[in-house]
């Protein structure tokens, strides 16, 4: 035994604990390597051992063999399969034990199940094997497995509850049914280890590789096996063997490692709006004690470790972000540091940060990977050690759309007025270089009077036409009489498309400019008002990159208004000015009139008139 290859010391107690992971135990064809460690009080006596001893051989397993019986398989074939488990299961026997229980089941388009585990012959089982008959078919291997799992390794069948479960599947082709991932996460709920065989040149396709390696347990390596032809089955039959004696020796019990991995919040990080990217690690320990447990974490150039947060357990973490802007960072945790008991289970959170040095050069997508290790030879079967979590890549815009505010009046009654017209729109991109799209509806008819006096005169700089939208409001009159605004709820209106590429900090104006027409107005039915003529600008972007940066919990960025102001005015009428001002001159001319009369003037005159004709008459009376 090594002592001293990990120590920890209790503060509380003042005692050592010495662990020594190499202390041999000889199980026949295996030699298996566990570890012990002992507690050591002040005084340097040795205490209690964890575990209490080592492990005992095992040579119990429960072996089922599941063979391909398709069309594709030759019937020369079929017999060499035959004997290739024919050879197994007789490696097993000489052992000279009956711990070892066997199932043998053939499939195609459908499944059959030949030997349960307490129906296979206990002699001249050799004869019952050569005389299956092969049934031929597709190759339903997703539904075989199903039915291997559920059925055979069933207590009612035969199969055992604490030995080692072993499923071997021999296939020359790539399955012809769906749900693969289902059967072996049946395979897995169930702890059942499981070993692939691949024959032929089917397998020289990386997806029927990666068919292969679904099957196995995992590590795949380990697991899985390929040959060109079922002649060379006979060539893997002592490596396979050597294998499957390794986990039954061994139990394939150890410790029952279970890593899951989740992102807190949504499944996408908002760069430039979180400020954190935490994922959630847990791990389970459901078999042995599991000594120098470590999660390692990798994560992409473009993030920064930032802390770590113990939530059960143990946990203490080191970390180094990627140094050369291509390898990945490094996250190193150690997990109750030097044993992690059985049935515990720890949980932290590591938070990583936006590194400001080096960015996610514009990725849809990014992934973190966590890989549990122990200083333990064996893992169980069922131990995920593995785990990826992909995660969603948005990249925080703010562009800002401001207008100025334009102003145009008409007479009512005049028609065939018209008015130039210009409005600036002016746009910045303020947080980072992208592509995308203002579009601009600018309302063009109300009914049936446009409001521009030519359409092909109106123009927006740096924009391309694009197609017309139809008012959902058909009362337009009352509408507009309520809001005075005229907008494309009421009018029809044409989009127009600003397309381009902005630097981070760039500035763009578009100008509107045509001639306004005065027709439209009068249909409203109103002499005289304040209208706003309402056009809009809003944003187009690739969403499944960019997030709009928006205190709204929504992110969506907002509609802008571009408002220009229209007064209209009755058309003068001076009538009643002419009419008013001919009754006042005539009252003033009686005012005039009486006035003179009051003061003698017409009497004074008369007078001066009589004497006058008196003064002529005179020298002819002389």
């Amino acid at each position: 035994m090594s002592l001293g290859l990990a120590m920890a010391s209790d503060p509380m107690t003042q005692n050592t604990l010495a662990c020594g992971p190499t202390i041999p135990k000889d199980c026949k064809s295996i030699t298996m390597y566990k570890g012990l460690c002992f507690e050591i009080d002040p005084q340097n006596r040795v205490g209690n051992s964890y575990p209490p001893s080592t492990e005992e051989c095992q040579n119990m397993a429960d072996i089922a063999f599941l063979l391909d019986a398709s069309g594709s398989v030759a019937a020369e074939d079929f017999v060499k399969m035959k004997t290739f488990v024919k050879n197994l299961i007789s490696s097993f026997l000489r052992r000279e034990t009956e711990a070892t229980k066997f199932s043998v089941t053939q499939f195609s388009s459908k499944t059959t199940i030949h030997y349960y585990f307490d129906t296979f012959p206990s002699g001249n089982w050799k004869y019952h094997i050569d005389n299956l008959k092969q049934i031929i078919g597709a190759t339903a291997t997703a539904a075989a497995i199903k039915k291997v799992v559920s059925d055979v390794f069933s207590p009612d069948r035969g199969s055992r509850l604490k030995v080692k479960k072993i499923l071997i599947v021999i296939t020359d082709g790539q399955s012809t049914d769906s749900d693969l991932d289902k059967a072996i996460q049946l395979a897995d709920n169930k702890d059942i280890a499981r070993f692939s065989v691949g024959v032929g040149e089917a397998f020289t396709s990386l997806d029927a590789i990666k068919e292969l390696k679904l099957i196995a347990s995992q590590p795949s390596e380990n697991f899985m096996f390929q040959v060109e032809n079922f002649e060379a089955l006979e060539k893997i039959q002592g490596n396979l063997q050597d294998r499957i004696f390794s986990i039954e020796g061994s139990k394939v019990s150890g410790e029952t490692l279970k890593l899951e991995m989740s992102q807190e919040g949504s499944s996408e990080v908002k760069v430039g709006i979180d400020e954190l990217l935490n994922v959630t690690v847990s791990v389970d320990n459901s078999g042995e004690n599991s000594y120098n447990n470590h999660i390692i974490l990798t994560y992409p150039v473009g993030l920064s470790y930032r802390k770590f947060t113990s939530l059960q357990g143990r946990i203490e973490c080191n970390s180094l972000d990627s140094e050369d802007g291509v390898a990945r960072g490094k996250t190193d945790c150690s997990v109750d540091k030097p044993i992690f008991k059985s049935n515990s289970k720890a949980i932290f959170i590591v938070s990583y940060g936006f590194n400001p040095r080096r960015s996610l050069d514009n990725k849809k997508k990014i992934f973190i990977a966590a890989n549990a290790t122990s200083g333990n030879q064996q893992h169980s079967a069922s131990s995920n050690l593995y785990k990826k979590k992909e995660i969603g890549v948005k990249f925080s815009i703010f562009i800002t759309i401001e207008s100025s505010l334009s102003y145009n009046n008409f007479t009512i009654g005049k028609s065939n007025q018209q008015k130039t017209f210009q409005q600036l729109i002016e746009v910045t991109n303020s947080i980072r270089a992208l592509t995308f799209t203002v579009v601009i509806r600018v309302p063009v008819k109300l009914r049936d009077k446009d409001i521009w006096m030519d359409m092909d005169s109106l123009q927006i700089t740096d924009c391309e036409r694009s197609k017309y939208e139809e008012p959902v409001v058909t009362d337009f009159a009352a509408q507009i009489k309520k809001t005075k605004v005229v907008d494309c709820s009421v009018a029809r209106c044409r989009v127009f498309r600003c397309k381009r590429f902005m630097e981070k900090n760039e500035k763009r104006t578009h100008k509107i400019s045509a001639n306004l027409s005065s027709g439209w107005i009068e249909q409203i039915g109103l002499p005289s008002a304040k209208l706003l003529l309402t056009s809009t600008a809003s944003l187009e972007y690739d969403a499944n990159q960019y997030i709009f940066f928006s205190a709204a919990s929504n992110y969506t960025p907002p509609v802008r208004k571009i408002e220009a102001e229209i007064e209209v005015f009755p058309e003068p009428d001076f009538t009643k000015e002419i009419i008013g001002g001919s009754l006042g001159g005539l009252l003033l001319l009686l005012l005039l009139t009486a006035g003179l009369y009051k003061a003698g003037f017409f009497k004074s005159k008369y007078n001066e008139l009589m004497a006058e004709h008196v003064g002529e008459a005179d020298p002819v009376n002389a």
